[in-house]
């Protein structure tokens, strides 16, 4: 739902049974980021849909399964929002579904099923960092141990075809063989 925080705030309160949330908040809320967050817990939340890194202050999932964020902006701040959110709420987070930008994958090792949305052509340069980082090499350091799945999807022009030139394909194949 895209409403201003604090109508977020008052359902998350009232409905804190909710299995599944999407929370946007308007890019002309006023009142947004509030100065103080006071935390809700959702108990029985498995699957949040998020459009701003500081929602994730604001709440605590003891049960969250996957995330989706919007990642626009500095990447550092999802890093450090899901991060925290992860820490306070000791959650099994097992998927991540990002909009572009996997630039912060590797802070989470948990991670058992990842999907990538590319918005724009140039997702290139995204999707080849993507599986150049997650080809594991004989390091002791790998990114994303324990993924099974990953879901790659594009949105583009259906006449345009260019998620086909998107992929480097001999990239996706040694990350996959590797794992």
């Amino acid at each position: 739902m895209n409403a201003p925080w604090d109508v977020h705030q008052s359902l998350l309160t009232l409905a804190s049974s909710l299995v599944e949330a999407r929370i946007s908040i308007p890019l002309d809320d006023p009142n947004w980021p509030w100065p103080e967050p006071s935390l809700i817990t959702l108990p029985f939340l498995l699957r949040l849909s998020a459009s701003e890194p500081e929602i994730l202050d604001y709440i605590t999932t003891p049960t969250l399964e996957e995330i989706a964020l919007q990642v626009e902006g500095n990447d550092l701040d999802y890093q450090r929002a899901l991060s925290s959110l992860l820490q306070r709420s000791s959650c099994p987070m097992r998927r991540l579904c990002l909009d572009s930008r996997p630039a912060f994958l590797q802070a989470f090792s948990c991670i058992v099923e990842l999907v990538v949305v590319i918005r724009h052509e140039q997702g290139e340069r995204e999707i080849n960092t993507l599986m150049s980082t997650l080809t594991v090499f004989d390091t002791p350091v790998q990114v994303a141990p324990h993924l099974r799945s990953m879901f790659l999807g594009w949105e583009h022009d259906p006449y345009g075809g260019w998620p086909f030139r998107v992929v480097n394909y001999a990239i996706f194949l040694e990350m996959i063989r590797s794992r």
